[in-house]
């Protein structure tokens, strides 16, 4: 038997053995004391910026989640709201059943009853001359008879035959309340609002205000007829409602204007975006959009009391008895002065607190005093009763 020899050449490297200890590439042994202090100052920066990378992905991170929660749980709240509301029924869900037979006329109804022969269906698609009382009042419903509760059901939207069905499940943004004429003089500012400002919005003339991030301007507030050009809608406000109101103090005036702004803007422009712009408490209920009432009720944050105002008919034109009631004691409870409402952005102009924007949006905080219940003691339970209002110094 042979034997093969191999032969290492010299000039190779040893091979690698594992078993043999690994020597350091470099030893600290071997550094001068400067060279070993510049070292540790390395290690130690290193390790101070990884440390800070690590606390603000974490930061970034946690954020991220808190938003993503309170969108989760706005979507849940909305989701059901809108499954409790039963305002947007999938198509085909709503039978559109001809009446059986010849249409019966007004006075074929009984007392009280009538005023839904007089309801006015926006819809450019329908013969005009099909439109009558409250045609003046574009992109909203208006039943002609404001001292009797008129109650919309489906199968009269389409009450001639020259009508064309249309489907009667829609998005939820485009079903807007149905209004009597004016009651009062807070519905004739409201509704006149809208008819002289919807053919304006339809050529783009409101694109400054509606548009705008800071939307509703508080600047109006500050000096309305300066801006009445620039913000017709919240100088609007201000001027003929705001300012006559009896609450004096400044965070109640700007929660006020924040609401109707955001409510009158959708009205006007319809949009989706403006819908959910609102706070969810102020969307319209199904009895605002199914039942005709007058204007200012829909300026209530509470939606149950809404309801109650829609349903019963005594209160339709006691307006200025039940606005003196609420503006005694109406509260937002800004636990901070009110100057904290606004924040200045520059010289001369400011805007309104991100952080009150929140408080205003978040139902629980508008209440009422307990004297609201001693004369409308129906609406226990239907409004959020707190303490009276606290004048903090501007």
């Amino acid at each position: 038997m042979s034997t093969v020899v191999v032969k290492r050449n010299p000039d190779s490297p040893e091979p690698l053995d594992s078993n043999k200890p690994k020597q350091a590439s470099r030893s600290v042994s071997l550094l001068t004391p400067e060279q070993l202090q510049r070292k540790r100052a390395q290690d130690r920066e290193s390790q101070r910026q990884t440390r800070a990378r690590v606390k603000q992905t974490i930061a970034e991170l946690e954020k991220r989640v808190e938003i993503l929660t309170q969108e989760l749980q706005l979507t849940r709240l909305e989701n059901a709201s809108l499954q409790q509301r039963n305002q947007l029924a999938p198509p085909g869900t709503i039978p559109q059943l001809a009446p059986p037979g010849p249409v019966p006329g007004p006075e074929d109804f009984p007392a009280g009853t009538a005023a839904i022969m007089d309801v006015v269906v926006r819809n450019d698609q329908q013969p005009q001359h099909c439109m009558g009382m409250g045609a003046q009042f574009s992109d909203s419903m208006v039943v002609a008879d404001p001292g009797r509760q008129a109650l919309l059901d489906p199968s009269l939207f389409y009450p001639y035959d020259d009508f064309e069905q249309q489907p009667l499940s829609i998005p939820v943004w485009d079903a807007k309340p149905v209004h009597f004429p004016a009651t009062c003089r807070f519905d004739k500012i409201c509704l006149e609002m809208i008819q002289t400002l919807k053919p304006l919005n339809a050529i783009g003339g409101t694109a400054l205000e509606f548009n705008s991030p800071k939307f509703p301007h508080v600047q109006a507030l500050l000096n309305p007829q300066h801006h009445a050009t620039s913000f017709p809608l919240t100088s609007s406000i201000v001027q003929n409602i705001i300012y006559v109101l009896t609450v004096e103090s400044l965070p109640e005036q700007i929660a006020i204007m924040y609401v109707m702004c955001s409510m009158i803007r959708w009205i006007i422009t319809g949009r989706e975006a403006d819908y959910y712009a609102m706070p969810d408490y102020l969307r319209p209920t199904a009895a605002q959009i199914v039942t005709a009432h007058p204007a200012w009720l829909d300026m209530m944050p509470w939606p149950k009391s809404r309801d109650r105002l829609c349903r019963d008919a005594q209160y339709h034109d006691k307006y200025e008895d039940f606005k003196n009631c609420c503006n005694e004691t109406i509260s937002i409870n800004w636990p901070y002065d009110a100057a904290d409402t606004l924040i200045r952005t520059s010289a001369n102009d400011f805007t309104i607190n991100p952080v009150f924007i929140t408080h205003i949006r978040t139902y629980s905080n508008w209440t009422l005093g307990p004297s609201f219940l001693e004369k409308y003691p129906d609406f226990e339970g239907e409004v959020n009763i707190g303490k009276p209002r606290t004048i903090r110094h501007r």
